[in-house]
């Protein structure tokens, strides 16, 4: 038995580069793009470029263990399926080029992907918040009917994505309804999600989400347990109720209506011990948790209402303690790995897609939820209009430089306009992150792939037993 195939090398990159020759003249190394790990004893090599995932046999993954093989026995298959390159190789120039390939192929298919800020209104006072200072502008009824408009001019030949936004996006639902109703009227197949803080979902409202909306995922963030969460939300509302009861009372509505609801915890100093309880408090209270998850996130000194650097020692100090995090919220069943991608890595956000924009409740469009005062690149009406501007927010900071060598390059894509950026550099803490984010995905990816497997192995058995 040799190497066991578990994720497909992505159809795009096999078509546009094919199987990579084999010349017996030449030495091999492995590409820089290959991650050898273990996962329940078995060798599993995954390709961050090509997307594919193998199980490997003790002879292969000893291949890829060399600095470098001759192009014969175990190495061939690899070099074929360019897990091996030639010494000489520039893996990061490869990289660029299947990129750039892919994303020419994306650049003309229209739109698919709207992020609508219903309002940058908010019933809540985060002290955290990056739009603390926006003006509080809802969106008009009739600027609804013409984002509808725009969407339906817009929309490529994919499924319509809408993700509402804001301020806080149910504060103004009714022009949710107005566009949605739009949309199903013209027979247009859509569905949504929604970052919500959940205050405001009451049972009509769920059912006009699930049925109307199309709702199928919601973030809600929740910064801790009951006195903290309610400190640190400061919501508007005097009328003696806990807002954490009311929301988490909502998620529960809208879990069992059959809504994803993934929970964000916004971890720093003032509540990451109490986030350990609060992750506890919600396996207690919802027993059935498949389609809940929650992941938690980093907040570092804000100044300006922006993330900013720390030292590089302050920074590992705050990925350790994330991790340690995450693990927690891993081994409690939250913490869900998303499978691992074989298409190839175009962009990193709606920012740098050539097939996302975000439109503002004054019909002006941008291209990133975090600039809803400014850096617009055209509106509702005229369309997208400033390709200076959308240029401007797809500049990279990946460089040979920087990048050369890192195995998840092609995975990793940074913009220089990324407020979360913070600064240039990728330092030890981006890399740990990233490093063990992307090995969790690559057991989950591993796990799933064996289930599937041997699930078909037992249909083919007992179909081949019903003919007997």
């Amino acid at each position: 038995m040799r190497m066991l195939e578990l994720v497909q090398q992505d159809k795009l990159f096999l078509k546009l580069l094919g199987e990579q020759p084999v010349e017996t003249d030449k030495i091999y190394r492995p590409i820089s793009f290959s991650i050898l790990t273990q996962a329940d004893g078995a060798d599993i090599a995954y390709n961050t470029l090509t997307g594919e995932m193998l199980e490997l046999e003790p002879d292969e993954a000893a291949v890829l263990r060399k600095e470098t093989v001759a192009a014969e026995g175990a190495a061939v298959p690899l070099i074929r399926k360019w897990f091996l390159v030639p010494t000489d190789h520039d893996d990061i120039e490869l990289s660029c080029e299947a990129r750039a390939l892919a994303r020419d192929l994306q650049r003309n298919k229209g739109l698919s992907g709207y992020t609508i800020f219903t309002t940058t209104d908010c019933n809540a006072r985060c002290f955290y918040c990056y739009e603390l200072g926006t003006a509080r502008v809802p969106m008009s009824e009739q600027t609804a009917r013409d984002v509808a408009d725009f969407i339906l001019r817009t929309h490529g030949s994919e499924k319509i994505s809408l993700h509402w936004f804001g301020g806080e996006p149910l504060y103004n639902a009714g022009v949710i309804d107005i566009i949605c109703t739009a949309l199903r009227e013209a027979g247009a197949e859509y569905s949504s999600a929604m970052v919500s803080n959940g205050y405001l979902f009451d049972s009509e409202m769920i059912q006009r989400a699930k049925e109307l909306w199309r709702l199928r995922r919601v973030q809600i963030t929740l910064d801790g347990t009951e006195a903290v969460y309610n400190k640190a939300k400061a919501f508007i509302y005097k009328d003696g109720r806990s807002a954490f009861r009311v929301v988490t009372d909502n998620i529960e509505r809208l879990l069992q209506s059959g809504i994803r609801v993934s929970v964000r915890m916004n971890m720093g100093e003032h509540n990451k011990e109490d986030l350990y309880a609060l992750v506890d408090w919600l396996c207690e209270r919802y027993s059935e948790r498949e389609l809940l998850s929650a992941y938690p996130h980093l907040l570092f000194d804000y100044t300006q209402n922006r993330i900013v650097a720390q030292d590089s020692a302050a920074r590992l100090a705050r990925a350790q303690e994330l991790l340690a995090f995450e693990q927690y919220c891993a081994d409690k069943g939250l913490l869900r790995a998303a499978p691992i991608e074989n298409e190839i890595k175009i962009n990193h956000c709606m920012a740098d897609s050539p097939r996302a924009v975000t439109i503002l409740p004054s019909g002006k469009i941008g291209k990133c939820e975090h600039f809803a005062e400014s850096e617009f690149v055209g509106d509702i009406y005229s369309g997208v209009n400033n390709a200076e501007k959308v240029t401007e927010f797809s500049a990279y900071l990946n460089s040979r430089a920087l990048c050369g060598g890192c195995p998840v390059f092609p995975r990793c894509i940074r913009l220089k306009k990324c407020p979360d950026e913070g600064h240039d550099a990728c330092d030890e803490a981006k890399r740990l992150i990233e490093e063990t984010a992307l090995k969790r995905r690559v057991e989950a990816t591993y796990r799933a792939a064996k289930e599937r497997l041997a699930n078909e192995a037992a249909e083919k058995d007992a179909a081949a037993e019903s003919k007997k």
